[in-house]
């Protein structure tokens, strides 16, 4: 075998790391310190993580029962969506578990004790970093009120921060009172401070299944008062600014429906469910625009659905021709865009019975800010290496193998590879 060493540009390295998935890139750290430092300096975590949304890469599904978390690895599914394999979750907390929320590969957790005491995190469930939430008391109001509190997390691109925002409602009468008092506190993960902010000016509706991140901004369904028969708004609170506004609807027919938002993709959407006949799905494709609102498909009742209670979006198929979809806490299916109709449902093997379903993108970032590296440190490993390309050369064509069956790069040659320290 020959001696001779290939040094591999930091560019070409970068790029090619960039594409690779996030448990193989854990693995890769322990190559060399050049490698280290560039798998954790921040510019590469943002550049993975940009990746992977472009591409739709490292995606898994996040099934949750009530004492437990799986995932599953969504781009193993077939294109299908028939079959898949669910692994167990092992979060740092203990009793009754709820995902509240997920952002960049980072879930938002909480847990009930059965002395009723909580504690929340948010969690990397692929680098096991974590950070725990200390909630403030709430300052309810003089009187007798209905309470509704809620949490929820996404990011803010200016400040590179994420943001925890907590929304509590009091009202005397749930559905007949028209008006209501609220607190909205908002926590800053680089601070890890609390800030009181103005109130919010809508009754958000189905508070527990709300708060969808989409363009730095969480999205709810939500009223002018509790009162029911009031319109559906959809209400949206940008994390840059901290200020409340509303995103326009799209139009829908005339009758009675339940409506309610998930997120496709990087879009939002909207799903009206009219009860017992048919579900419409509508996608915002440019955020902010009503006139991009589309409606992709309309899913009709038939003899495979038994219940029509429940049915949300959770992601399309890798080759884009596929939705699959949530229905009633117990069943995923596939529904296919072209013939216009829902498949057998998706067996899920070793996953739980009843549960709730979402996708996350698998991400390296990171929550505690001192493990980072910074890019002077990456390029002081860099110059290491090469002032060594005379003196050591590593062979790590098993590393490069791994390489070739992630992404599939056949056409170099990779028999010996110069890492350095």
């Amino acid at each position: 075998m020959s001696e001779r060493g290939i040094y591999i540009p930091a560019e070409v390295l970068t790029d090619i790391l960039s594409l690779l998935p996030v448990k193989t890139l854990l693995r890769f750290k322990c190559v060399s310190k050049r490698w280290l430092a560039l798998i954790d300096s921040p510019d590469f975590i943002k550049l993975h993580l940009s990746q992977s949304l472009k591409k739709n890469r490292n995606r898994n599904l996040l099934i949750g029962d009530t004492f437990s978390i799986h995932s599953a690895d969504f781009d193993s599914l077939a294109d299908d969506l028939a079959t898949g394999v669910a692994t167990k979750l092992n979060p740092p907390l203990e009793g009754y578990i709820s995902a509240l929320a997920y952002c960049n590969g980072l879930l938002f957790l909480s847990n009930t004790l059965e002395d009723n005491t909580s504690t929340s995190i948010i969690w990397n469930p692929l680098t096991r970093e974590q950070q725990i939430i200390h909630f403030t008391p709430v300052q309810h109001p003089n009187g007798r009120f209905y309470v509704q509190i809620e949490a929820w997390f996404g990011f803010d691109s200016e400040t590179n921060d994420y943001k925890v925002i907590r929304v509590a409602l009091f009202c005397t009468n749930y559905e007949n009172d028209d008006s209501f008092q609220s607190e909205v506190k908002v926590y800053s993960l680089k601070n890890k401070m609390w800030r009181d902010i103005s109130s919010c000016p809508y009754f958000i509706r189905h508070l527990k299944v709300g708060g969808m991140f989409v363009g730095d901004a969480l999205h709810w369904i939500a009223g002018t008062s509790p009162r029911l028969g009031t319109d559906n708004l959809i209400a949206a609170f940008d994390l840059r600014t901290e200020e409340w506004r509303l995103v326009p609807r799209p139009t829908f027919k005339v009758g009675n429906f339940f409506m309610n938002l998930a997120v496709l993709g990087e879009s939002l959407c909207v799903f009206s469910n009219y009860f017992s006949d048919f579900v419409d799905i509508w996608v915002m494709k440019e955020y902010g625009v009503e006139e991009s609102w589309t409606k992709i498909c309309s899913v009709v009742q038939s003899t495979d659905i038994c219940s029509f209670e429940y049915l949300k979006t959770i992601a399309y198929s890798k080759n884009g021709k596929q939705l699959l979809l949530g229905q009633d806490y117990f069943s995923l299916r596939g529904f296919d865009l072209e013939k216009k109709s829902v498949g057998k449902a998706v067996s899920l093997l070793g996953g739980p019975i009843n549960f709730t379903s979402d996708i996350f993108m698998a991400s390296l970032v990171k929550l505690n800010s001192t493990t980072t590296t910074s890019s002077s440190e990456v390029q002081i490993h860099q110059n290491k290496d090469q002032e060594n390309t005379k003196q050591k050369t590593v062979k790590k064509s098993w590393c490069f193998k791994q390489v070739e069956d992630e992404i599939g790069i056949r056409n170099w040659r990779s028999h010996d590879l110069l890492i350095g320290n």
